[in-house]
């Protein structure tokens, strides 16, 4: 359903500065960088967990200093990748400009749905970015000007988690396809291995062991090439009507020979050569001021590095040449040309293509090479095993420059190369062998890029459905939008806590994580499931007390509620156990809920083992002790253990003084709890070794207005 804006009933469309607060990041300068202090987060720290961070020690205003769970916003960057809005999760650091840090109602605003509305504008920012979309940038203004869908809050929350739930199950198939990916390009450089050191054709060989040795077939080349030189000396003088001059003939020089060869053990009937004893020589292109578009088929243009790197020729990666441009023609690109990249980064510097059917009017760069073959050679065997990591290996330890994003290698090295050569009848069932066994990795690489980019679409589909209201069914009685909005716009300076021991914090959950938590609490699940008291407050208490006393992060971030530490991750938790069958929730007849396990629940226990490792034991006795406890006792013991640990980790003295008064200041509900009731529970804890250490997190607090579902309360106990 949907009203007259176009949107589902309940929702609203709002501008951005009705909405957020954003403070720009701190223009470092290089001289407050150091090699201590918090790390400064610039464009590329978003989304690169191995980009290097500058530091700093000084002590900067509170407004640049950023937390886990604050939504940054790139407004200059990369579009695709770092330009966008990010959720923070790599503790405290501070803010380098070119980044919002967006301040908003977290009461009104689930920060993962805000981030998925502010990407959902991306296409449109980059639309209105200056700089283009290689490295675009958006105006303050503009961004504050653009509109966001806002769903009503709760919903927000379902949109999230459905998303999230999606998104894991797509990134799963992605993970799996880039690992199918990854181990084409092995088995690939494999082959390409095997073929250069013999292996490929050892079965051919014993089957003729007549062939002509590469030793003699490298005297051919060596001769065929003084041959050309001499014709080519001959015609030179005879076209410019020059007598030919005395020992002219001594002027040709013999390429290099080998130097060392144990690159690799080679076959019988083997031998290395140079690559310059391969080739008759090798032409280099001109650099030209290109035009910023690809040419016409009309026009000239000249080949980029990318046309060399991915091991076909790419006559697209071209640009236009201006039309006056001075260029030879003899530098124009042929079918059947092997040509080689001169300058790349250290791992592609050198990587050859053989050209195939290409346009005309494409000219070599400054930055490409084109090999003159010997006729006597086997070009295709010879872009193959340039191609190896035998001879890529060289390619790039002969390179030079200082930065791995462009080396260079000169034509002298490049004809040092040492090269495995076979004989020359192997070279053409070598390359056969090589095309035959690659032709369906080919095919299936080129079916994982189109399932990849099916994959970014998808992506896309996901999130244009969610903000069209038909990713998550409706609720007509969740509280709508326009009231969030009216809030909001009630408090125009919205006040955010800045403490980040106590500031509730939303987030994502990595797979790691999820899988941790949901075999923590399946395991929980089926031991007390068949105890009548056990409910969603004995989970969430037990849950607090694996993680802060048996030391098993679940990235869990309990809140001070009325009922204990608790974390409503755990709605979602939930939510897949019963779409996964782990187990299933069913409201009791007045208040709270009952766990029953599923068929599944026991893929989820088998991993409780490997988690806890020795911890195992404790486990089974903390749940033995929750399992004798009523709902009250649970909550108590809980939230002194909280208590307690949290006076640890503020560098408190916790006597049972302070932990009754940190009890107590949790919150009202927590007074019907008498001192001496405390006592005897803390009593308890210590003869049964549930002492705190400080360890975890500190529980935080719990944003007025928020509440769980009220139940009815059973009187306190203490165990002897």
């Amino acid at each position: 359903m949907s009203d007259d804006s176009g949107l589902p009933r309940g929702w609203a469309k709002a501008r951005v500065d009705s909405l957020v607060r954003l403070v720009n990041g701190l223009a470092f300068k290089s001289t407050q960088w150091s090699n201590d202090g918090l790390p400064i987060i610039r464009i590329q720290n978003l989304n690169n967990s191995a980009a290097e961070f500058n530091h700093c020690s000084e002590s900067l205003p509170d407004k640049f200093r950023v937390r886990n769970g604050d939504l940054l916003f790139a407004w200059s960057g990369t579009p695709g990748t770092s330009f966008g809005a990010h959720i923070w999760r790599g503790g405290d650091a501070w803010l380098n400009q070119h980044i919002f840090n967006v301040h908003f109602n977290r009461d009104c605003l689930d920060e993962r749905f805000l981030r998925y509305a502010i990407n959902q504008n991306l296409d449109n920012y980059i639309r209105q970015a200056h700089g283009g979309a290689g490295l675009a940038h958006i105006t303050k203004g503009r961004f504050e000007e653009s509109e966001l869908i806002i769903a009503p809050f709760d919903e927000q929350r379902r949109i999230v988690a459905k998303i999230e739930e999606l998104n894991s199950d797509l990134e799963a198939g992605v993970a799996a396809l880039k690992r199918a990916k990854a181990n084409l390009k092995r088995y690939r450089a494999s082959v390409l291995k095997a073929a250069v050191e013999g292996n490929l054709t050892e079965a051919w060989r014993a089957e003729h062991p007549a062939t002509e040795s590469a030793a003699k077939l490298l005297e051919r080349i060596l001769a065929e090439r003084r041959q050309k030189w001499e014709a080519d000396q001959l015609a030179n003088f005879a076209a410019a009507g020059k007598k030919l001059p005395k020992n002219w003939k001594s002027k040709y020089i013999e390429p290099s020979p080998p130097h060392g060869t144990d690159l690799c053990e080679l076959p019988r009937g083997w031998c290395f050569a140079t690559l310059g004893q391969l080739i008759n020589g090798i032409e280099g292109g001109k650099s030209f001021k290109c035009l910023t578009r690809p040419a016409e088929p009309n026009e000239w243009g000249v080949i980029k590095v990318s046309a060399m790197t991915w091991g076909t020729f790419l006559e697209e990666e071209q640009k236009a040449i201006p039309p006056d441009a001075d260029f030879d023609v003899h530098n124009e690109i042929k079918p059947n040309d092997l040509l080689l990249s001169r300058s790349n980064t250290s791992l592609l510097v050198g990587a050859t293509v053989l050209v195939g059917e290409c346009r005309p009017r494409l000219l070599l760069s400054d930055k490409s090479l084109r090999l003159d073959v010997s006729p006597i050679v086997n070009r295709v065997w010879l872009q193959r095993v340039l191609s190896s990591s035998v001879v890529r290996a060289q390619f790039s330890a002969m390179a030079t420059g200082t930065s791995d994003s462009m080396r260079n290698i000169s034509q002298s090295k490049i004809e040092s190369a040492l090269v495995p050569v076979p004989p020359l009848r192997e070279q053409a069932i070598i390359a056969d062998e090589i095309e035959s066994r690659t032709s369906i990795t080919d095919a299936l690489s080129a079916q994982i890029e189109k399932e990849l980019r099916r994959a970014t679409r998808l992506h896309q589909t996901i999130l244009k459905r969610a903000f069209e209201g038909r990713l998550v069914a409706q609720d007509p009685g969740d509280e709508p939008a326009s009231a969030l909005l009216a809030r909001i716009n009630s408090q125009r300076e919205p006040k955010v806590a800045r403490d980040s021991a106590l500031t509730v914090k939303r987030r994502n959950t990595p797979r790691e994580i999820f899988s941790r938590r949901a075999s923590m609490i399946s395991y929980t699940v089926r031991r007390l499931a068949t105890h009548p008291s056990f409910g969603r407050t004995q989970l969430e208490k037990a849950l607090h007390l694996i993680q802060c006393h048996l030391g098993v992060d679940m990235e869990f971030q309990f809140e001070r509620y009325a009922a204990g530490p608790f974390d409503k991750e755990i709605y979602k938790m939930e939510g897949v156990a019963r779409k996964r069958d782990w187990f299933t929730t069913r409201d009791r007849l007045k208040y709270g809920v009952t766990y029953h396990p599923g068929q599944k629940i026991g893929e989820m226990c088998k991993y409780a083992p490997g988690y806890l490792g020795a911890k195992q034991a404790e486990m089974d006795r903390l749940l033995d002790h929750i399992a004798s406890m009523n709902t009250d006792d649970a909550e108590l013991f809980a939230t002194a253990y909280a208590a307690w640990n949290d006076l640890l980790i503020d560098g408190r003295s916790p006597d049972d003084e302070a932990i009754i008064a940190e009890v107590h200041g949790w919150h009202p509900d927590k007074l019907r709890f008498t001192p001496t009731i405390i006592r005897k529970r803390l009593d308890w804890m210590r003869a049964n070794a549930y002492v705190p250490t400080g360890q975890g997190q500190r529980t935080l607090v719990v944003a007025q207005g928020k509440k769980l579902k009220s139940r009815r309360r059973a009187r306190p106990r203490v165990e002897a």
